[in-house]
């Protein structure tokens, strides 16, 4: 309840126009998780569940011998930051493939107007 309640006196010092962008922010983040759900990806979340079961993040951390054991807080922490190591370079990887496509596309439009153009030459003869 504490937690809750100073969660609320936050919440009402906040200015109208944070509480705006705050509530802008979580629709957007809600629409993106609707619709990576509908394509079937996984959506790292801020939530306590991590998306990388922890028995794996604990046999990668069992395997480096100079390391002593983590606590549970460790690996959820070692979790979270690999889900957004691959979400990052995720996104970057899209929007990498999505400028060779375009880039592709752009040089089969100008091909397919070249061949058009000869073939128009061809024929006047």
């Amino acid at each position: 309840n504490q937690l809750n309640q100073s969660q609320t006196e936050e919440w009402n010092k906040q200015s109208d126009e944070a509480k705006m962008r705050y509530n802008h922010e979580k629709e957007i983040w809600q629409k993106y998780v609707q619709e990576a759900k509908g394509l079937g990806i996984p959506v790292p979340t801020k939530s306590v569940k991590s998306l990388i079961p922890p028995i794996k993040i604990k046999n990668l951390l069992n395997l480096i011998p100079d390391i002593c054991k983590y606590n549970k807080e460790a690996q959820f922490i070692i979790s979270k930051a690999t889900e957004m190591f691959i979400q990052f370079h995720t996104e970057k990887a899209i929007q990498i493939s999505t400028k060779i496509n375009d880039i592709q596309s752009e040089n089969n439009n100008e091909e397919n107007e070249d061949d058009n153009n000869n073939n128009n030459n061809i024929d006047s003869h």
